[in-house]
Order: structure tokens, then sequence, then C-alpha cells
């Protein structure tokens, strides 16, 4: 563990997400089959570790974009798994009893179907969950925010795809505990809480394992972010100075949005002739001027498409020309991810090392 949480952090940190909500369903199921009926009180011992799930999330992504992450980072983002750690050991140590008692009648109300005690809007236990869910909806608009000024493909790929049941689930869980909160609160509606709470549950563990599946189709692809983490860096590309600034304008001024973009064209904007600029880019780019217009294209496409237009539609307005032309540099997206990322990723630094 230590060698992969120091040299491959990320790694670590998924671990540390993986573990957390685990632990909440596991406590979950001891109190439906009465594993802990000699101490109950260790339901609420262990419940803080539910909230280092959403920080180590985003710090997974965090790391993997390559962004140093110092330690005054980490102890914020534990702040949440401080409070509720404080809180417990509070009820545990001043409100024991009390505490024993509602963790008991939670444990009858998720094991018996007839079971009714009356139901306070906005309990203890209601309150710290919701923060809870409320509390992951916010590191996933911060990871959202991480993943729109990423260049990263696969990283982007990863987070809409492989961690959408996640995302579908905390939206999920939260609108429903709202949904009923208001309606006990205003209008006194008692839903059957064995339903209710077993429900969520098992709704929440059905979308974790939606995700595991989805993160062990991945791991066959060569280019999945987890193996990733075994491969030796990319090294930095040194640029000149003239080549760089040339990429960094192609990118920022999203030339590649036109359609009918050419070596021409764009020789012309940095007064070269088309020979000159072919020559920048074959003696010092290791990939060609094509390639690097249709991987910026590629990225537009996964960062931009609107759900309200056709894919076909998408394609267009990501600058190529064709479908086909789409599906063509998608086969070597994986590829050039390789060579052009550092080049993305790295424009100050690249700055720094030129020749």
């Amino acid at each position: 563990m230590f060698r992969i949480t120091s040299k491959r952090r990320f790694l670590g940190y998924y671990i540390i997400w993986i573990f957390s909500g685990a632990t909440m369903f596991i406590t979950y199921l001891s109190l439906k089959l009465n594993l802990w009926n000699f101490e109950p009180i260790l339901y609420r011992a262990v419940s803080p570790i539910f909230f280092a799930a959403p920080p180590s999330l985003y710090l997974f992504f965090l790391s993997m974009s390559g962004k140093p992450i110092s330690n005054k980072q980490i102890i914020t983002h534990l702040i949440p798994f401080s409070l509720s750690l404080i809180f417990s050991m509070i009820l545990i140590f001043f409100y024991r009893e009390d505490t024993i008692r509602q963790i008991i009648v939670i444990q009858k109300e998720i094991t018996h179907l007839h079971y009714k005690s009356a139901v306070k809007p906005f309990s203890i236990e209601t309150v710290f969950y919701l923060f809870r869910s409320l509390l992951g909806l916010y590191y996933v608009r911060l990871t959202s925010k991480l993943m729109s000024s990423s260049n990263n493909t696969r990283n982007v790929h990863s987070w809409n795809k492989l961690f959408k049941p996640i995302r579908i689930n905390l939206y999920l869980v939260t609108i429903i505990f709202l949904a009923y909160q208001i309606l006990l609160r205003l209008f006194g509606y008692q839903m059957n809480r064995y339903y209710f709470m077993n429900g969520t549950t098992l709704l929440s563990a059905s979308f974790l394992f939606w995700h595991i599946l989805l993160v062990m189709k991945d791991l066959e692809n060569p280019e999945s972010i987890f193996r990733g983490a075994y491969k030796t860096p990319i090294p930095i590309i040194h640029v000149p100075e003239k080549t760089l600034f040339i990429l960094k304008q192609i990118h920022e001024q999203k030339m590649y949005q036109n359609p009918l973009l050419s070596v021409a064209t764009v020789a012309s904007k940095f007064s070269m002739t088309e020979e000159k600029f072919a020559a920048e880019f074959n003696n010092n780019i290791p990939f060609s001027f094509s390639s690097y217009i249709n991987y910026l294209r590629l990225i537009n496409f996964e960062k931009n498409s609107n759900s309200n237009y056709s894919k076909e539609a998408n394609i267009l307005n990501a600058g190529f020309n064709t479908r086909a032309s789409y599906y063509q540099w998608e086969k070597r997206q994986n590829k050039l991810a390789q060579q052009i990322d550092p080049i993305l990723q790295n424009f100050e630094q690249l700055s720094n090392n030129m020749d």
C-alpha cells in the first residue's frame, strides 16, 4: 500500500474511495443480519469513514491531472471526515444510550417489514447521510470543473463513462432523501421505512456494482487510466519557441473548428510559406499537422457534445467535415494521446524547457 500511494498516489486515493463506499454497505448489512447485536455503537464508530469517499475521489482525478497536491490541500479535504469523526465521538461519549437506542430502531426498521416508529423530520441519522450525499454532489461539481479544463482525453472519458453510475446515484439518493423529508415535514407523510431505507441502500449498491463492472471491463483496455499507473511517464518534449508558439495559437484560437483548415491557411496566419511551415512541424514535432488538428477536434467533440443534437451534428460542430473522418481519427486517438497530451498539459513547463 505504501508503494502504491507514494509512487502512484492516485491509485491510493481510488482504493480509499472504494474502501469507504464498501464500509458503508458492510456496516448496513451487519445491522440487517443482526451481526452487531453485542455492540451496535460500532455502527456509529465507523460511520465517519463514509465521509472520506467524496474528497478521495476528487483527489484521485486531481492527482491524475498532473497538478501538484500539497499537504495543505489534503488536510483541507479531510475536514468533512474530521467533522464527522468529532460528531460521532460526541454522540458516543456523551449520548451513548440515546445513540444505541437510535441504532437499534434503525436495525428494526430495516429488518422488520411491519415495524413502525415515530420518525421526526430531519433526524440526526437523516441529516448525517443527507450531508454525505450533498458532500458527494459538491465534489462531483469540483471534479466536473476539473475535467472541463483537462485536455487529457483518457481522464475525461473515464469521468464521463466509468464514474457515470456514481454521479447518477448521488443525484437520485439526494432527491429521494429531500423529497421524503419535505413530505414528512409539510404533510406528515410516513413512508414505510423498511422499503425506503432498504431501497435506497440497494440502489446505491447497484450503482457501485455497475461502476466496478465498468472498471473491470476498462482494465482490458491497454489505455485504461488504471493500467497507465504502471507505465513509464511520457517524457517532456523539448520544443523550439517558434513551434511551441504556433501550437499554442492553434489550440487557443480554436482554429481546428474550421473543417476546411489546411497547412496553407495556418501558414498564412503566421506569415510563413507552406513549405517552411511544414518543415517546422516535421523537424520539431513527433506528430503531423493533421494529427494535431484532428486530435484537438476529438477533444472538442468529447468536451462540447450537446445531447440535444445528433451525434453527426456534434461531429460537424467539433470541426470534422464528415462522420467517416471522425471515426477514422477516433481509432488513432489513444496513440495520438501519448504524443500530444504532454504538449497540451505542459505548455508552461515546456516554455521553460524550450531550445
